[in-house]
């Protein structure tokens, strides 16, 4: 079963020079029949204007995803810097402060922001980057997932985090293990999904699926996150 969530049904808010798309509910944005997928508790597309912040909070036992879509991020509290096809993961575990400001003073940055519930609380927080620009990964690529060695960015929990992306007429396969669901995020293009058409900000749940196949329309990027039954 593919259940579709577009773009123009998601919660939105603006917070100063943030605005944001929530996919589940997050904030002053709530829906209850919108709670998060599984491990998956939150999903924001943020575009956040040229030389702006985002006023420091503290966060505790999430791992916190972003990846960047375009543009570029500074993350103020570990002064790590973030361009397109980056990801960072904060593990807050017991808590952590977390802030974000634009790199450009010309450019608004545009990312998406998601949370996954870790597999044990109150853990020593750390935070870790990876580089997935276009150039470097094309097709499926496994981007975050607890103990997958080198050059994947590791998380708490039993989420496996892949960026596909997709040439006009190209196809890509993902099996799913028994008992496992899925959720696909596009950011960019259009794409198929197990034959359902889907734009930039769709996103879709794939549940009791053993296989998802997907087929690039016209150039398309997106997320897809391989989660746990329950």
């Amino acid at each position: 079963m593919i259940a579709i969530r577009p773009a123009c049904a998601r919660g939105s808010t603006q917070r100063d020079a943030a605005a944001s798309w929530h996919s589940f509910s997050f904030g002053d944005y709530y829906d209850p029949a919108h709670m998060g997928f599984g491990a998956l508790r939150v999903l924001n597309e943020i575009t956040l204007a040229p030389a702006a912040g985002v006023a420091p909070e503290t966060h505790a036992n999430m791992e916190i995803l972003t990846w960047v879509v375009a543009g570029g991020l500074r993350d103020e509290v570990s002064g790590i810097e973030l361009k397109a096809g980056d990801l960072q993961c904060l593990s807050a575990g017991r808590g952590v402060a977390h802030a974000e400001s634009n790199a450009s003073a010309g450019d608004p940055a545009r990312y998406l922001q998601f949370w996954i519930q870790p597999d044990r609380v109150n853990a020593e927080p750390r935070t870790s980057k990876g580089s997935f620009t276009a150039g470097t990964c094309a097709g499926l690529r496994l981007i975050a997932a607890a103990n997958a060695g080198e050059h994947v960015v590791p998380i708490r929990g039993d989420t496996r985090v892949h960026v596909a992306r997709l040439t006009a007429g190209q196809r890509i396969a993902h099996a799913l293990c028994l008992g496992r669901r899925a959720w696909l995020q596009v950011t960019k293009g259009v794409l198929e999904l197990n034959g359902v058409r889907l734009a930039a900000g769709d996103g879709a749940a794939a549940l009791h699926e053993n296989r998802i196949e997907l087929l690039g329309i016209e150039d398309a990027e997106a997320l897809v996150f391989d989660l746990p039954g329950q």
